[in-house]
């Protein structure tokens, strides 16, 4: 049986890692059913570190929330059907607005509701998924009737090469927009750009909050990496030891020829669910303390590990990803 693994512990000790960095709010992105750890165990890990604020990625999601306690919770779903909006507008949760056509949807479902709804304006600077361009920004009071708007921000592009400038170039276009608004007339309220990866990288950026999710499970990059704990892992017995030797062909394609004497080196066999979800998803996983890059082959390669026996129950963390996967299903991904 594999089983999913969590430090309440280690998720404190992260959030006051960051709050030793910035002053800014803390939005907690619990998307993913909290990032596989469950949405009510995410949520009860934040609150005594004074997170009071949440960001999901379903309206399902939303309402549990809300159910569980009174903390802002933003819905960074772009559409819904009418007859949700109704609902989360009635119980005050936090939309995003990104279009015309979404301002709109939500303005007609603010008079079915009798109330104005939350929104945090979204502003496009260069990762291309959704919201206003940064240069392009003339509709957005017009489109902005009838909503409470309460926060604008953006998200950066997170590819690898050249990360740093691309976020400050992007920032850049955010201020400047931020700039345009404001001239506008518009009180951009809380204002917020840095997720898990920027925030690592760069800090708050000196806007008024930040959104983290893989940092709270420790999951960081660059610099921090070391002052952040993991606070999930997966659990599963070892099935067999084997013991390998120069010549031995291992793998189902039986294409990997070991090349030298493994003396005594351990193969540690998995439960399916496991190493078939190294197979399929990230390139390397780590088994106590013991990094493997071997995803294609249903074993863990272990040196060193005279402790190590038939089901024994060891635990393993995902280096290449902040997602867990237990029994074949996903759940989590990246913030």
């Amino acid at each position: 049986m594999t089983t999913l693994r969590i430090r309440a512990s280690a998720i404190e000790h992260n959030l006051c890692a960051i709050r030793q960095r910035t002053s800014a709010r803390i939005i907690a992105v619990v998307k993913e059913d909290g990032y596989g750890l469950g949405l009510g165990n995410a949520r009860a890990a934040c609150l005594p570190c004074g997170v009071d604020f949440f960001a999901v990625g379903t309206a399902q999601e939303a309402l549990r929330l809300k159910e569980m306690g009174g903390e802002e919770v933003l819905l960074l779903t772009p559409e819904l059907c009418p007859e949700a909006l109704e609902v989360l507008i009635r119980r005050r949760v936090l939309f995003m607005v990104g279009s015309a056509r979404q301002a709109e949807a939500l303005r007609c479902a603010g008079g079915r509701a009798g109330m104005a709804p939350r929104v945090h304006l979204k502003v496009d600077t260069g990762l291309g998924r959704y919201g206003y361009r940064w240069d392009a920004l003339a509709d957005v009071p017009r489109d902005l009737a009838g909503l409470r708007l309460e926060g604008t921000y953006t998200h950066f592009a997170t590819q690898t090469r050249d990360y740093v400038r691309v976020c400050r170039r992007q920032a850049a276009r955010f201020a400047r927009a931020l700039d345009e608004l404001r001239g506008m007339g518009i009180d951009t309220g809380l204002t917020h750009a840095c997720a898990s990866r920027a925030f690592c990288a760069l800090g708050d950026l000196g806007y008024g909050a930040v959104r983290l999710g893989s940092a709270l499970l420790g999951r960081c990059t660059g610099p921090l990496r070391a002052a952040f704990q993991n606070a999930a892992y997966l659990e599963a017995p070892v099935y067999q030891v084997r013991l390998h030797r120069r010549g031995d062909v291992v793998g189902y394609d039986a294409r990997c020829r070991l090349a030298r004497e493994l003396g005594a080196a351990k193969r540690a066999v998995l439960p399916d669910a496991l190493h078939q979800a190294a197979r399929s998803n990230v390139g390397a996983y780590q088994l106590r303390g013991w990094k493997t890059a071997l995803p294609k082959i249903p074993a863990l390669w272990v040196r060193d590990a005279p402790d190590l026996w038939s089901g024994h129950p060891c635990g393993f963390r995902c280096l290449a990803a902040p997602c867990c996967w237990i029994a074949g299903q996903k759940h989590g991904s990246a913030a």
